[in-house]
């Protein structure tokens, strides 16, 4: 679902099968690249918050209202749409992992 919103907020259109259609797509495709995201995505998280938890990295709220602050800056939209369109959480745990790679790279 998370994505399917991305889909059609990032791209206005007004169903996913709007967009599967102008992208000459299908809908078993769509899922199983959902799939494979999706399975990344829960390996990226759980290194990620295996590194944050080991190294004590975490984002205080100023630095959270900061980095939406200029996200939602760059996509030219308001904080509020940007935190809607996204999540506290999604975008917590972005910046977390900016913050992993940051402290990995300094290393």
């Amino acid at each position: 679902q998370i994505y399917e919103n991305q889909i059609k907020n990032s791209y206005g259109y007004e169903s996913i099968d709007a967009y599967l259609e102008a992208a000459g797509s299908t809908r078993e495709s769509f899922d199983a690249t959902i799939k494979g995201n999706s399975e990344y995505r829960a390996m990226h998280d759980t290194a990620v918050n295996a590194i944050a938890e080991k190294e004590g990295i975490k984002i205080s709220e100023d630095e959270y209202k900061k980095r939406v602050k200029q996200y939602a800056e760059a996509s030219q939209i308001t904080v509020e749409e940007f935190e809607k369109q996204n999540g506290k959480t999604l975008i917590m745990a972005e910046l977390v992992a900016e913050k992993v790679i940051a402290t990995l790279q300094e290393k």
